[in-house]
């Protein structure tokens, strides 16, 4: 059975190794999906064209997913974060199989969240707790920048704002690319970064190419020394961790997992007050979405 349906959700400088190692190259990669007789579903995108002539070739229909009328509101109901990109998309699949919209929306909102997706940790002191966002799975410069955008929107404390940089031995073309085109493009109080060789974040820091007021070298620290920085880092801190999710990424975010609360409000309001409070916390139990 193949599918008559395609959606590329978006074209960007992921796994350029296996793809690459251009945007051209993964373009073409992904137009090999588009079906014969069928539709691919696209965002817009600089490829459209291409996708629409490689398309015709296969007698199949492009459709644009459109995100103006997928508002704000409707995506704050997710247990998770979801760019209106991703709704966008969907919907476009509910039109083609003339699903209602009403349904299609509800059924989305219904739906199992991704394996992939990545919660948002609070730790710390629960009246002032630390927020720790693991995106260290986002391993491309253009998808880490977007999480990032989106966590701004939502209205975090914005006043100590930490980045975590996972760093491997073997992936040090992709510790260069965020030295140049991630880190200095977030505005940051501090930068932590460990794993394995490090030097293309230290000495982007050191060129002045990224400006933290502070940069905290863990190279090869253990787990623990690692979360215990963290612990220490002021209240209401945002902390975004990036780069690989192999290797110390993995092992500080089981970690900070650990560290995680879920606040009691029993003895502290009327259960009549819960809802009101549950609200206006929400933000603080978010689930981010790699725009992927």
């Amino acid at each position: 059975m193949k599918a008559n349906i395609t959606i590329i959700a978006n074209v960007i400088e992921d796994h350029m190794d296996v793809m690459g190692p251009t945007l051209d190259d993964i373009a073409e990669a992904f137009s090999s999906t588009i079906p014969e007789n069928g539709y691919v579903i696209i965002p817009e995108t600089p490829y459209q064209k291409y996708f629409e002539k490689v398309a015709r070739q296969k007698n199949s229909k492009v459709v644009v997913a459109d995100e103006s009328w997928i508002d704000e509101t409707y995506l704050q109901k997710f247990p998770f974060m979801i760019f209106p990109q991703n709704a966008a998309l969907a919907m476009a699949v509910a039109d083609i199989l003339n699903i209602d919209h009403e349904v299609a929306l509800e059924g989305m909102l219904q739906a199992p969240v991704d394996p992939g997706a990545m919660r948002v940790h609070r730790f710390g002191k629960e009246e002032a707790p630390k927020y720790f966002f693991n995106g260290f799975a986002a391993n491309d410069t253009t998808s880490t920048l977007n999480i990032w955008e989106r966590i701004q929107q939502l209205d975090y404390p914005d006043h100590e704002r930490t980045v975590v940089m996972s760093c491997r031995s073997d992936r040090v073309e992709r510790t260069i690319d965020f030295a140049e085109n991630v880190l200095p493009h977030i505005e940051m109080e501090r930068l932590i970064v460990m794993g394995e060789s490090v030097w293309p974040v230290t000495k982007a820091y050191e060129e002045g190419k990224i400006r933290p007021l502070n940069l905290i070298n863990l190279e090869k620290a253990s787990t623990e020394v690692i979360v215990d920085h963290l612990k220490e880092l002021p209240d209401h801190s945002v902390i975004y961790g990036i780069g690989n999710i192999v290797g110390a990424g993995e092992k500080v975010a089981a970690a900070v997992e650990e560290l995680e609360f879920q606040p009691s409000y029993r003895g502290e309001i009327g259960w009549d007050e819960v809802e009101e409070v549950e609200e206006s916390r929400s933000f603080s139990r978010k689930v981010l979405q790699t725009n992927k």
